[in-house]
């Protein structure tokens, strides 16, 4: 099994977790296991939150997959804040960091925020960390 089958295998797991610990729908497991990633968007602040497939937004799959070769990891849930924030969970390349990675009870995952307004830093800019996560309609809303 190389590199990428297991973040793969890893992706899964933690799709599970989020699952079990958010309640979001089981439809993002079975679509990431036929090659699609889960899309969160949310339109404006209080309003519902839609999943759609990443591909159906290729503007935004560039930026994943430029990540993704950029640093050797895999995504595997990805939101888009009002189109200001691109936020990707991923599975990195450091297979001593997963436990750190996963997502945790109290709602905080590990997660990279991309930018996409270029208002407060630059657009291709990013910043790695951990992000509050809440369900909102069987789907994940970034709430820090």
């Amino acid at each position: 099994m190389n590199d990428k089958d297991n973040q793969r295998k890893e992706a899964l797991k933690r799709l599970h977790m989020l699952h079990e610990l958010f309640g979001i729908d089981k439809t993002a497991i079975s679509d990431f296991e036929t090659g699609k990633i889960p899309l969160s968007i949310e339109f404006f602040p209080s309003s519902p939150i839609s999943v759609i497939s990443l591909s159906d937004r290729p503007d935004l799959e560039n930026n994943v997959k430029h990540f993704e070769k950029k640093q050797n990891c895999t995504a595997y849930y990805v939101l888009n804040s009002c189109n200001v924030f691109l936020t990707i969970l991923y599975v990195s390349n450091y297979t001593e960091d997963w436990d750190y990675e996963r997502p945790h009870p109290e709602g905080n995952i590990t997660a990279v925020v991309y930018n996409l307004s270029g208002k407060f830093m630059g657009a291709d800019e990013t910043d790695f960390g951990e992000c509050g996560f809440i369900e909102s309609d069987g789907a994940l809303k970034r709430v820090i």
